[in-house]
């Protein structure tokens, strides 16, 4: 199979996989992972890392539609992905530790029962239940729009929801997935947010989780610039897709589509200051998830055409790992290669401004917060951007 055919062929499954990704919460990882391994016949630990890059195409272009439409609520995606960021970086440096079958077989069994719970309709709280003070302290309770105007909801078990994004944290970091089916069950049937929200949320949160663990396989030579490429821009257009369905979508059947995804995949697995406000914050946040996709996308698809024009009628083989060269796996030495004009040099720097977008959505973050005079959160998120850090540029 030329590199010309197998671009096309693997930009078009990344394109239903982010379809999915988006309408889901799921993030497309859970699907790409499988289609390149056993498809296309891709090393799994290369499926891996483009996976990752895949996850944060789908966070941060759903995203930022989301965020705006107001569906987002982006305390809860703050304060959990200290939860989620620590998990990540934990899983990715127990990825080669522990045997993949094994991981394979329980994530599996993980993904059955959230189909399981998923598929079953949650009974709606009474209406004269107290709010949980927990999440009252720490303002997560919320609102998002509906056609019979704004509903209001209450958070619950935020103990029970913060451990398990942990858990989701890790899976992300050991499978290359956003492990969105974990995050949006903790949040819909533990935390008992409405779904809509809990699936918007996970689009939200799992690119800053990718983003956690996408710099210690970049620096591991994960990421090849091939098929990242196809895979970024495929997943990319059908997250913007996905992201048109779903706000007209009925709960049921997102609940629906979300349980029967799950269960395939798991069945294959075994104003300034005074004036700021939350709307503000979600507004520019939204923004800046775009700006980022959009200018990430722009640079992939250049070095894109200059790699098939180039390289288009070479063999495509990913069957055995051989690892990234010392100057794709950093900073420096991706820039080097992109002045040189080198194509493989000019994705990769593509694809580290995708993982670069959610690391800058959180630094805006800790700002918007110290506006709003917000200390607890300026905590939450400086604890966020010392994990993406620390795992950029010191794993």
């Amino acid at each position: 199979m030329s590199v010309l055919v197998f671009t096309l062929l693997v930009a078009a499954g990344s394109l239903v996989a982010g379809f999915l990704g988006a309408l889901t919460g799921l993030g497309g990882g859970v699907v790409l992972v499988p289609l390149l391994a056993i498809l296309f016949k891709v090393d799994i630990r290369y499926a891996i890392g483009a996976s990752l890059v895949a996850v944060i195409a789908t966070s941060s272009g759903a995203a930022a539609a989301y965020v705006k439409e107001g569906f987002t609520n982006i305390r809860v995606g703050m304060f959990l992905e200290i939860a989620t960021t620590l998990g990540a970086l934990c899983g990715a440096f127990l990825a080669t530790r522990i045997p993949a079958p094994a991981l394979a077989i329980v994530f599996g069994l993980v993904l059955l029962y959230s189909a399981y719970l998923s598929s079953r309709t949650r009974p709606l709280p009474p209406a004269n239940e107290e709010p949980d003070p927990l999440a009252t302290r720490l303002k997560l309770n919320g609102s998002f729009p509906t056609p019979n105007g704004v509903r209001h909801y209450f958070v619950r078990r935020v103990p029970a929801g913060f451990g398990l994004m942990f858990g989701a944290g890790t899976l992300s970091g050991l499978l290359g997935i956003g492990s969105g089916a974990v995050k949006v069950l903790a949040m819909d049937q533990a935390m008992r947010i409405p779904f809509k929200v809990s699936t918007t949320t996970s689009n939200f949160m799992i690119g800053v989780t990718a983003a956690a663990s996408a710099g210690v396989y970049l620096r591991r030579g994960y990421i090849d610039p091939g098929l990242a490429m196809p895979v970024m821009l495929g997943v990319l257009a059908g997250s913007l897709l996905g992201t048109r369905v779903l706000v007209k979508a009925q709960t049921r059947s997102l609940r629906l589509v979300f349980a029967v995804v799950i269960a395939i995949l798991g069945k294959d697995l075994m104003t300034i200051w005074a004036k700021w406000t939350d709307q503000k914050t979600e507004e520019i946040i939204g923004n800046l998830l775009r700006a980022g996709v959009l200018l990430a996308a722009m640079v992939v698809s250049a070095g894109a055409i200059l790699y098939l024009v180039r390289h288009g009628e070479a063999p495509a083989d990913y069957r055995i790992f051989r690892g990234e060269p010392t100057d794709l796996r950093h900073v420096r030495g991706i820039l080097k290669n992109t002045r040189e004009g080198h194509a493989r040099g000019i994705i990769q720097l593509g694809v580290l401004l995708l993982i670069a977008t959610p690391v800058v959505r959180v630094a805006f973050s800790v700002f918007a917060f110290a506006l709003e005079k917000d200390r607890m959160y300026v905590i939450f998120t400086l604890i966020v951007l010392s994990v993406l850090m620390y795992s950029l540029l010191g794993a």
